[in-house]
């Protein structure tokens, strides 16, 4: 279970890190 929440959440952490990332890139493009 705790296994399971760590990572859950480091995934989640690096899913949103990744859309941040993605975003401001398409600011820069458009």
């Amino acid at each position: 279970m705790i296994i399971e929440d760590q990572l859950t959440f480091f995934i989640r952490s690096m899913w949103i890190g990744i859309n941040g990332v993605l975003k401001i890139q398409m600011k820069k493009f458009i």
